[in-house]
């Protein structure tokens, strides 16, 4: 029997983004409040990947970005994952934006063997930011269209 899956998340209830695993027929609900939640666009994870996952999707809603600024973490994060000469600009552009992630310089990033980046975390951690950041402008976009009406 292999490992279960897991997706990302989104509760509309209490704004929370996460991993859940997947298993066929059943809803996806929110872990924390156990609202329905919106199962994201983005990779599939492991039970593994859990803990950093929501320690991201933490830090991202901590920093309480506005629309724009959210716009342009997802510009400078998607153009690390379209295969940037030097992947790591775009992740220190993102830095400036979430300073609680500057850890991910040193734990995540940096290959001490090499004294460069590991790509594979590189590209694994921004796709993490990426889904967990796309859940924050759609929560903008939900309260400004709310607002607007």
């Amino acid at each position: 029997m292999s490992s279960p899956r897991y997706v990302p998340l989104h509760c509309e209830g209490c704004d929370q983004t996460s991993l859940q695993p997947i298993e066929p027929g059943i809803a996806a609900v929110c872990s924390v409040c156990g609202a329905r939640g919106s199962i994201l666009p983005g990779e599939i994870y492991t039970e593994a990947d859990v803990v950093a996952f929501e320690h991201l999707a933490a830090l991202v809603k901590a920093a309480r970005l506005n629309a724009r600024n959210v716009r342009h973490v997802i510009a400078e994060l998607t153009k690390a994952s379209a295969g940037a000469a030097a992947p790591e600009l775009p992740l220190l552009q993102v830095l400036e934006l979430i300073p609680g992630l500057h850890f991910l310089l040193s734990t995540l990033c940096l290959d001490r063997a090499s004294g460069g980046y590991d790509a594979t975390k590189l590209r694994r951690t921004g796709g993490m930011l990426l889904v967990t950041v796309s859940a924050q402008l759609r929560r903008i976009e939900a309260e400004n269209a709310a607002r607007a009406s």
